[in-house]
Protein backbone atom coordinates (compact mmCIF):
# COMPACT_ATOMS: atom_id res chain seq x y z
CA UNK A 1 0.00 0.00 0.00
CA UNK A 2 1.32 3.33 -0.79
CA UNK A 3 1.25 5.83 1.50
CA UNK A 4 -1.77 7.64 2.92
CA UNK A 5 -2.37 10.84 1.70
CA UNK A 6 -5.27 13.66 1.82
CA UNK A 7 -5.69 12.71 -1.42
CA UNK A 8 -6.25 9.01 -1.36
CA UNK A 9 -9.27 7.95 -3.29
CA UNK A 10 -9.15 4.58 -2.32
CA UNK A 11 -7.97 0.94 -1.84
CA UNK A 12 -7.98 -1.69 -4.09
CA UNK A 13 -6.38 -4.85 -2.37
CA UNK A 14 -6.28 -8.18 -4.88
CA UNK A 15 -4.53 -10.31 -2.08
CA UNK A 16 -4.55 -10.32 1.96
CA UNK A 17 -3.79 -7.83 4.46
CA UNK A 18 -7.58 -6.40 4.85
CA UNK A 19 -7.60 -6.08 8.27
CA UNK A 20 -4.46 -4.23 7.96
CA UNK A 21 -5.10 -2.08 5.62
CA UNK A 22 -8.68 -1.04 7.05
CA UNK A 23 -6.21 -0.39 10.51
CA UNK A 24 -4.03 1.99 8.31
CA UNK A 25 -6.40 3.88 6.90
CA UNK A 26 -8.48 4.15 10.33
CA UNK A 27 -5.49 5.47 11.86
CA UNK A 28 -4.50 7.78 9.05
CA UNK A 29 -8.14 9.48 9.50
CA UNK A 30 -8.90 7.94 5.88
CA UNK A 31 -11.45 5.42 7.57
CA UNK A 32 -14.82 6.12 5.81
CA UNK A 33 -13.57 8.75 3.29
CA UNK A 34 -11.19 6.31 0.68
CA UNK A 35 -12.94 3.47 -0.88
CA UNK A 36 -12.14 0.54 0.18
CA UNK A 37 -12.33 -2.66 -1.90
CA UNK A 38 -11.33 -6.34 -1.50
CA UNK A 39 -11.37 -9.99 -2.40
CA UNK A 40 -13.31 -13.03 -0.65
CA UNK A 41 -15.99 -12.96 1.23
CA UNK A 42 -14.74 -14.55 4.62
CA UNK A 43 -14.93 -14.07 8.52
CA UNK A 44 -12.45 -10.98 8.52
CA UNK A 45 -13.94 -9.33 5.20
CA UNK A 46 -17.58 -9.73 6.57
CA UNK A 47 -16.94 -8.22 9.77
CA UNK A 48 -15.13 -5.36 7.74
CA UNK A 49 -17.92 -4.75 5.92
CA UNK A 50 -20.24 -4.98 8.59
CA UNK A 51 -18.25 -2.60 10.79
CA UNK A 52 -17.86 0.17 8.01
CA UNK A 53 -14.07 -0.85 7.52
CA UNK A 54 -14.83 -1.91 4.17
CA UNK A 55 -17.36 -0.63 1.32
CA UNK A 56 -16.78 -3.63 -1.43
CA UNK A 57 -15.70 -6.78 -1.55
CA UNK A 58 -15.66 -9.15 -5.25
CA UNK A 59 -16.31 -12.61 -4.83
CA UNK A 60 -16.52 -15.68 -7.18
CA UNK A 61 -17.43 -19.61 -6.68
CA UNK A 62 -13.75 -20.67 -5.44
CA UNK A 63 -15.19 -24.41 -5.68
CA UNK A 64 -16.36 -24.78 -8.98
CA UNK A 65 -12.69 -23.37 -10.56
CA UNK A 66 -10.69 -25.66 -8.34
CA UNK A 67 -12.96 -28.27 -9.45
CA UNK A 68 -12.76 -27.11 -13.14
CA UNK A 69 -9.00 -26.54 -12.82
CA UNK A 70 -8.25 -30.60 -11.31
CA UNK A 71 -10.63 -31.79 -14.14
CA UNK A 72 -8.47 -29.93 -16.82
CA UNK A 73 -5.62 -31.22 -15.34
CA UNK A 74 -7.06 -34.67 -15.09
CA UNK A 75 -7.43 -34.52 -18.72
CA UNK A 76 -4.27 -33.38 -19.96
CA UNK A 77 -3.04 -35.95 -17.87
CA UNK A 78 -5.19 -38.97 -19.55
CA UNK A 79 -4.80 -37.37 -23.06
CA UNK A 80 -8.70 -36.35 -22.72
CA UNK A 81 -9.74 -32.86 -24.28
CA UNK A 82 -10.18 -30.42 -21.52
CA UNK A 83 -13.41 -29.89 -19.83
CA UNK A 84 -15.31 -26.92 -21.66
CA UNK A 85 -14.03 -22.98 -20.12
CA UNK A 86 -17.10 -22.22 -17.61
CA UNK A 87 -17.37 -18.47 -15.97
CA UNK A 88 -18.34 -18.40 -12.67
CA UNK A 89 -20.58 -15.72 -11.08
CA UNK A 90 -18.73 -12.71 -9.74
CA UNK A 91 -20.70 -11.24 -6.72
CA UNK A 92 -19.93 -7.90 -5.17
CA UNK A 93 -21.11 -7.87 -1.30
CA UNK A 94 -21.66 -4.64 0.57
CA UNK A 95 -22.71 -4.16 4.34
CA UNK A 96 -26.04 -4.79 2.82
CA UNK A 97 -25.74 -7.91 1.26
CA UNK A 98 -22.91 -9.36 2.88
CA UNK A 99 -24.87 -12.05 4.73
CA UNK A 100 -25.79 -13.89 1.11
Amino acid sequence: MCAATSRSAGVYNVAAGNVGIARALGEEGLGGKAVFVGHELNANSRTLLESGGMDFVIGHDVDVEVALSVETVLARLDGRPPPPSTRTRVRVYTKFNCDT
